[in-house]
């Protein structure tokens, strides 16, 4: 106990405090000189409110499930992060700051010892409330576990000692007496802390997310906001009038101000903070370049500090050591933060005494994760792990297999989840017309798409498994937290209904045309868009399982059930040979007159019986198409075969799942792509015809009026569909 009283007094101790502090600011400044590249202005300003944050209440374990979560939403404050995680041993060197190849990015990007990828501001505070928000829905099941391991441990012991419990003290007294104990222990881990300048606070994801953080009563979430006036342009006078803090009491914050280069100041309303019922937000009024000759000045914030500048700083600053030696560090400043690696060390050596003999069970998050208290973040579950998460039965197999919309079909795959209890989904205001509402741990967002996409991001970055839904269209409202996401491979799915021109009536605004296009060609994110109800399952198993954030399409009105013939389905099939392409039907081996009767026929002009009465070989035409398309691609073909020409149609589900082996089966004469979106993508395939190829799909945007109107209007209608393949074909004839 002398030990800890020691500890607890030096580390408060404003002597050492401020020299901890300084050599923070020299660190940082030494990394951007360096570097020649970074912002030295939030180093100089917020370096006594990081010294006070760290070395008394954050509570950090690499990889440990329970550890507090510190988040620089200020990415370009990433020198001041890196200077601290190097003065605790976290890093174990600053050379190479904003090199290549280095771990020191520019801003902080998601490791080991990075919580997420910052910079783009809001979103590290967007994905800060997804965090806070799965650590405090962890948190309640560990207490709940506490409590019942500790209410079987006093029976047991009443038991062994023949006592009967005190008739008077009822089971609410006992509940209230461990929850007091247990709340103790665990209230001082699992939360989370926020850096955020004005540029984030300016930011309306910002706003769309502390809304909620309100509403949910966030009591682990603290942001610390660098209160200094300043943005690149000037003050941010020049482009606010509100007052920020009067914004979040409004909101339902606890909202507090400290003076951000006092550290008792600083200690007081950090303290106060944690302490407090819900989320909380402390303006640290700072001096950005605080001792500089650029202090106060909106320069600084990109400003390079050179080698006078910074010497002279170092001089005022008191401290004595050569260019060689720019990070080294002395003796009181090493022991004054070993004594914070003991205050840490301490507090886990509780925790972990609190959850010894607990359910192992409720200590992870989700399913694939190896470890109990330690979280690899490369650990993810695979597909053939992702496939026993959904309760296939024989009955669910078939209920697949009929026409309706795949967002139906994917409401009915949610309701077959084994483990709910840890898995998060909600929407956009839209959870009846997703399918999505119902489900066990459903969120309401409201219409805050970006801040949607940000929480549920946060949410699987904790370790849950989590997606969100809204319309296809929306998404571009959360196209910077869906960026985020690839850029960190972080496994959120989004589910996007309404994905094409058959909304109708609706019009232009709500028919997404270039939304498929655009995730396409962005890095490290698999775009699904299924036909069938087989296809909705392939494209949830492998959402489920995969390490990238996944976005499955889907559509609003109802679609034939188009399958291959001759395939047994049952709840144990290994059906997946679908590997994001596969051929669904096959018209090459048919002659003209083999389909039914009653299947549409087209009489042209003598044009086309000229034209089929070629050799069938040379006038084989690939169809390739996804989701809504197939079934008209598929009308299409049989269409083809009445004039004497045979096809093949692929459903192409997910382009980035697509092996190399499905390019030599589309080798062809002619190929042709059906989409309803502007899918520029598909030229990549049609590359493999030997004579000439067609895209078909959504050049401009669309029309208001009924779907077979619209669909019609832009061309994808099966009539307009057959001509322009026969003309095709005949005039490469010519």
């Amino acid at each position: 106990m002398k030990k800890e009283v020691l500890r607890e007094r030096k580390i408060s101790t404003n002597l050492y405090r401020k020299m901890a502090s300084d050599k923070l600011r020299l660190l940082s400044l030494e990394m951007v000189e360096e570097a020649q590249s970074g912002h030295q202005g939030i180093a100089l300003g917020m370096a006594d409110v990081f010294t006070v944050l760290w070395s008394k209440f954050i509570n950090y374990k690499n990889k440990y499930q329970l550890r507090d979560r510190f988040i620089l939403s200020a990415g370009h404050g990433s020198a001041l992060l890196y200077s601290t995680l190097y003065c605790l041993g976290i890093i174990k060197n600053l050379n190479g700051f904003r090199s290549i190849d280095s771990d020191l990015n520019g801003h902080p990007e998601l490791s080991d010892v990075i919580e997420m990828t910052t910079g783009p501001l809001g979103q590290g505070l967007g994905w800060s409330v997804g965090i806070a928000k799965a650590a405090q829905e962890h948190t309640k099941l560990i207490k709940k576990e506490c409590l019942r391991l500790s209410k079987e441990k006093e029976h047991s012991v009443e038991k062994q000692n023949n006592e009967k419990p005190d008739e008077d003290q009822n089971e609410e007294q006992i509940d209230e007496s461990l929850n007091n104990k247990i709340n103790s222990l665990l209230d001082n881990s699992n939360r989370v802390f926020v850096v955020v300048s004005d540029g984030d606070l300016m930011e309306g994801v910002s706003h769309e997310v502390s809304e909620l953080a309100a509403n949910w009563k966030l009591s682990n979430l603290t942001v610390l906001w660098d209160d200094n006036s300043i943005t690149i342009d000037g003050q941010t006078d020049l482009s606010k009038q509100s007052a920020t803090l009067d914004v979040f009491k409004a909101y339902g914050w606890n909202v507090f101000s400290c003076d951000g280069h006092d550290f008792e100041d600083i200690e007081h309303k950090i303290e106060q903070a944690v302490n407090s019922e819900g989320p909380s937000i402390i303006g640290c009024k700072t001096k950005i370049g605080k001792g500089s000759e650029y202090e106060g000045l909106c320069s600084v914030h990109g400003k390079i500090i050179d080698r006078n500048g910074l010497d002279k700083l170092k001089e005022d600053l008191g401290f004595n050591y050569s260019e060689k030696d720019k990070f080294e560090l002395d003796d009181e400043i090493c022991d004054f933060w070993n004594l914070v690696k003991n205050r840490m060390d301490h507090n886990f050596e509780q925790l972990n005494r609190v959850l010894d003999g607990l359910d192992k069970n409720i200590l992870k998050t989700g399913s694939g994760l190896d470890s109990v208290l330690e979280l690899d973040k490369e650990t993810s579950p695979c597909p053939s792990q992702s496939q026993k998460l959904i309760n296939k039965t024989p009955e669910f197999m078939d209920s697949l297999m009929k026409d309706n919309s795949t967002r139906k079909i994917s409401g009915m795959v949610l309701d077959g989840l084994f483990d709910k209890e840890k898995f998060w989904i909600g929407s956009a205001d839209l959870g009846e017309s997703t399918c999505t509402m119902g489900m066990k741990n459903y969120i309401p967002f409201g219409v805050r798409e970006h801040g949607m996409v940000c929480i549920t991001g946060g949410i699987c970055l904790y370790g849950f498994k989590a997606a969100c839904a809204t319309f296809l269209v929306f998404t571009d409202y959360a196209r910077p937290a869906i960026r985020l996401a690839a850029l960190m491979r972080t496994p959120l799915i989004i589910i996007a209904t309404h994905d094409s021109i058959s909304v109708g009536e609706d019009g232009p605004t709500h028919q997404p045309i270039e939304q498929i296009e655009s995730f396409r060609a962005m890095p490290n994110v698999d775009v699904y868009r299924p036909c069938n109800g087989l296809e909705v399952l392939y494209s949830w198993e492998n959402a489920l399982g995969s390490k990238n954030p996944s976005i499955i399409c889907l559509s609003r009105q109802k679609l034939k059930f188009i399958n291959q013939e001759n395939i047994e389905i049952t709840c144990n099939q290994n059906y997946n040979k679908i590997s994001g392409g596969y051929l669904i039907k096959d018209f090459s081996g048919l002659d003209k007159g083999s389909l039914s009767s009653e299947k549409d026929s087209v009489h042209k002009s003598d044009l086309y019986r000229n034209v089929h009465e070629v050799n069938s070989n040379e006038n084989l035409v690939v169809i390739l198409s996804s989701g809504s398309e197939v079934s008209l691609s598929v009308d299409v073909a049989e269409m083809l075969l009445e004039q004497g020409i045979k096809s093949k149609v692929f459903s192409i589900v997910c382009m980035e799942k697509i092996s190399d082996e499905f390019e030599k089966e589309i080798t062809a004469p002619y190929i042709v792509s059906i989409e309803a979106s502007s899918s520029k993508s598909w030229y990549e395939y049609l590359r493999h015809a030997s004579v000439d190829s067609l895209l078909i799909g959504c050049l401009e945007f669309g029309y208001s009026g009924k779907e077979h109107d619209v669909r019609a209007k832009m061309g994808l209608e099966k009539n307009i569909i057959l001509e322009r393949i026969m003309s095709m074909i005949e005039n490469n004839k010519k």
